[in-house]
């Protein structure tokens, strides 16, 4: 998955150098000699095969795809059916390019399960502190697909017996005291939803959208709600 979330950053960091780096049309009244075009029956003659080689007999490599989290039943994670079922909620023009799970189980345009026993992933990707993750039983999250800091929200199951209000608070203080880069969050809110815990940070009205879905969708309680600065 860091392959392809490589793949999808460079191709983001492409298309902006293309954008900021274009350079002003050429006179077309203007003939660079090195380009003149040759004349009928001049220029160099180039050798065609005789045969062009059938793309079937390259040698390419093998890639291997990523698990994805549609192999994790949503009713084998309640994280993941808390986070579908306010993705459902979402009409066409609500909806931004998304990508769910972590770096090894991803998918696309929805959200995904997360491997709970990859702390430093958790901690990475969604600020969950990694002393936190052993509180953990199941988890989901839902980003946006360019550029986390615009959104980027994790639903936690807790393990019996943890301490959820200790768990919210080192969640809160790791993602306020977080060093950006790429863009800042404006906000970050806590809720407690069905008995799990789910933190969301980025664009104001984009945080702000997905807590009224999921009040629309359950009985919810704002534990958190701070501006980032």
């Amino acid at each position: 998955m860091k392959k392809v979330l490589a793949l999808i950053l460079a191709l983001v960091m492409i298309m902006s150098l293309a954008a900021c780096g274009k350079t002003p049309a050429e006179d077309p009244g203007v003939v660079d000699p090195g380009n003149e075009p040759a004349a009928p029956g001049e220029g160099p003659e180039m050798d065609m095969p005789a045969v062009m080689p059938d793309a079937t007999d390259t040698d390419l490599p093998e890639i291997e795809l990523p698990a994805t989290s549609t192999d994790i039943a949503e009713g084998d994670n309640k994280p993941l059916s808390i986070l579908n079922t306010v993705w459902a909620t979402y009409g066409d023009d609500e909806k931004f390019s998304a990508m769910g799970g972590d770096y090894t189980n991803n998918v696309m345009d929805a959200p995904g399960a997360c491997t709970v026993a990859d702390a430093e992933s958790l901690d990475a990707l969604f600020g969950l502190p990694t002393a936190s993750a052993s509180s953990v039983n199941a988890a989901a999250s839902l980003m946006h697909m360019m550029n986390a800091n615009t959104f980027t929200s994790a639903c936690y199951e807790l393990t019996e017996g943890a301490d959820s209000t200790a768990f919210v608070q080192s969640v809160k203080e790791n993602i306020l005291s977080r060093q950006w880069m790429c863009g800042f969050p404006e906000i970050l809110i806590i809720v407690e939803v069905d008995g799990c815990i789910v933190s969301a940070f980025g664009n104001g009205e984009i945080v702000e959208l997905f807590r009224d879905k999921l009040e629309a969708s359950f009985s919810c309680t704002t534990l958190v709600e701070e501006p980032i600065a």
